[in-house]
């Protein structure tokens, strides 16, 4: 029975610090195609879940770390959509010459 409370302890302590770590690394964001997890810029437990379904200019630029973290994830699914892009472009340019 002891040892079964053990490994149960064990596991809250290991859920709790996964929460915490996922708390003070990410933001939960809800804007009009759903809900994203996006990394955050820096550290802390501030926003961890931002509704930005009805913000405006003024709340972007008074949680400047919600902000820049968006940007960056936009950033990112675009480069990564652009990578594609041109893999595609490649191979139909492989096609037409016949390589």
């Amino acid at each position: 029975m002891l040892k079964r409370l053990k490994w149960i302890g064990l596991g809250i302590l290991i859920a709790a610090g996964g929460l915490g770590w996922f708390s003070y690394t990410r933001h939960v964001v809800r804007d009009e195609d759903g809900l994203r997890v996006v990394r955050k810029t820096k550290g802390s437990f501030q926003d961890i879940y931002v509704d930005v379904r009805e913000w405006g200019a003024f709340d972007y630029l008074q949680h400047e770390d919600v902000r820049d973290a968006l940007a960056r994830a936009e950033a990112e699914e675009v480069k990564e959509k652009l990578r594609e892009t041109g893999e595609k472009v490649k191979q139909k340019i492989d096609e037409v010459l016949g390589k």
